[in-house]
């Protein structure tokens, strides 16, 4: 029982999580667009995209 819930937990956690690494911008313009009027945010997309 132990496991199973561990299991869940875990399938639970990748569900909620994994989508946001999926969509993250590719480009300067994704940023610019997603993270629009925070230059903070802007400015550390696009030094992650290097």
């Amino acid at each position: 029982m132990k496991n199973l819930m561990s299991m869940l937990i875990f399938t639970l956690v990748a569900a909620v999580s994994l989508p946001a690494f999926a969509n993250a911008p590719q480009t300067v313009e994704e940023c610019q667009q997603v993270f629009a009027g925070n230059d903070a945010k802007i400015q550390a997309c696009i030094d992650g995209l290097k």
